[in-house]
């Protein structure tokens, strides 16, 4: 369940009529989403219900299996793995809005196998590879149609992008660029767009790739040998890296498709920053090296109307973390991790631990207001949301409270919407919240 925290203005009925109508600058409230017992946990994808699903420590810590959060920040669901031992390794990579999770688990051949989790944590699906399962493979994306798509090693034990079937046989490599063969695919829209990238067979550079079956379109760069595609949405935008000019540094890049005219995002000052997702409003996420630390510890980065910001600057005080930054393990990237929501799924350390968090947006447009003896409570809404109003009689032990009579209201369309509480003004001092369920 994630939560709207609202501003929370006072009312002193009977007294001074206090009111409150602001727009808000861009802040986050920050979930720990917890773990299976272990020290750590991490997070790679996320949907537009608000799941989120990564990888966890077990409570000996001694294997990380993936995991289902419950958003709660406890009884996380250990998805299992492939074969049954406790100590094999798993991850859960993305999910889709139906909730169908996909990633990859040790088998018992001791190879690393693209995986369907059913979210029983047993009876998992082995998606095979190019080689009649004898060798190894790896889900990265599943769309809302139930394609998935990843990587997978052919006979020669070369990576290549690949289409899983669901069946564990009978995969699809989806062919290279320039020649090559090697590559990986990285994410799938709702029109089965597929990107990721390609190693060029005739300089045996990685460039952006958007797959297309024979025709593949090797997507380019900012000037440098290299680049990947990590996201798509739905309008087909397709964002990730590029080294620049000298090959030195890489910046965030928004392809134009067309193998030429990239966008340059920039970075947050640091030498090296990555596009890792884009949601169906544009909205940017990723990794970069801030200008203040040296290079040493990527900052998650929102880019949007033009402008690259550090989250760790837009959380709200107070929440005990610190380095938020999107999982960023090699080449194992996160998923989709924000959705239509502009909610991001994310890592952060608390008390010298890593923990998946999960941040919210705080609503940008609050209003409170009195009308006659009733408190109106004004927000934006999203279309088919449901929120619940809220009351405490104090903010140092808060005990938040649904409001009595005011029943959870589900949005029809998005824009603003408001809450009334008959007589509010009566019943002395309150706190008020609005919670999305």
């Amino acid at each position: 369940m994630a939560m709207y925290d609202f501003n929370r203005p006072v009312f002193c009925a009977l007294m001074v009529f206090c009111a409150i109508s602001f727009t808000r600058a861009e802040s986050y409230y920050v979930k720990d989403l917890g773990t299976l017992g272990g020290n750590s946990s991490q997070a790679y994808g996320l949907n537009n219900a608000g799941q989120v699903v990564g990888f966890s420590f077990t409570s000996n810590n001694a294997a990380s299996h993936a995991v289902l959060y419950s958003g709660t920040g406890s009884n996380n669901i250990d998805l299992g793995n492939l074969g049954g031992n406790v100590n094999s390794s798993s991850e859960a990579r993305n999910l889709n809005d139906f909730g169908q999770i996909v990633g990859y688990a040790t088998a018992p051949s001791g190879y690393i196998k693209g995986t369907f989790f059913t979210g029983t944590g047993s009876n998992n699906v082995d998606l095979g590879d190019l080689c009649n399962s004898s060798t190894a493979s790896e889900a990265q994306a599943i769309n809302g149609t139930g394609t998935i798509v990843g990587f997978a090693d052919d006979c020669f034990f070369t990576a290549q992008g690949c289409r899983f079937s669901g069946q564990g046989s009978n995969n699809v490599s989806l062919g290279g660029i320039g020649g090559g063969i090697n590559g990986v695919a990285y994410d799938i829209n709702a029109s089965g767009q597929i990107v990721g990238y390609g190693t060029r067979g005739d300089n045996a550079a990685q460039h952006a790739t958007l797959f297309s079956g024979l025709n593949n379109v090797d997507l380019g760069t900012l000037g440098g040998f290299s680049s990947h595609a990590y996201g798509i949405n739905n309008a087909g935008q397709i964002i990730g890296d590029s080294a620049l000019p000298g090959n030195s540094i890489y910046h965030a890049a928004l392809f134009s498709g067309t193998g030429s005219n990239n966008i340059d995002l920039g970075s947050l000052g640091g030498i090296s920053c990555h596009a890792y997702a884009i949601n169906n409003s544009s909205e940017i996420v990723g990794n970069s090296y801030p200008a203040t630390n040296n290079n040493s510890v990527y900052h998650a980065f929102i880019y949007k109307n033009g402008v690259m910001r550090d989250i760790n600057g837009l959380v709200l005080a107070g929440s005990g973390f610190g380095n938020i930054r999107l999982i960023d393990n090699g080449s194992r990237v996160p998923g989709h991790v924000i959705n239509d929501s502009g909610q991001i799924a994310a890592v952060g350390e608390i008390g010298g631990r890593t923990h998946a968090v999960l941040l919210t947006p705080v609503l940008r447009k609050v209003s409170a207001a009195l009308n006659g003896k009733n408190v109106v409570v004004g927000f934006d809404a999203v279309a088919g949301k449901t929120y619940r109003l809220e009351q405490s009689a104090d903010m140092v032990n808060p005990d938040w409270q649904s409001v009595p009579g005011v029943a959870d209201f589900t949005a029809v369309n998005t824009g603003p919407a408001q809450f009334v509480h008959t007589n509010g003004a009566t019943l002395g001092k309150a706190f008020y919240r609005v919670r999305l369920l």
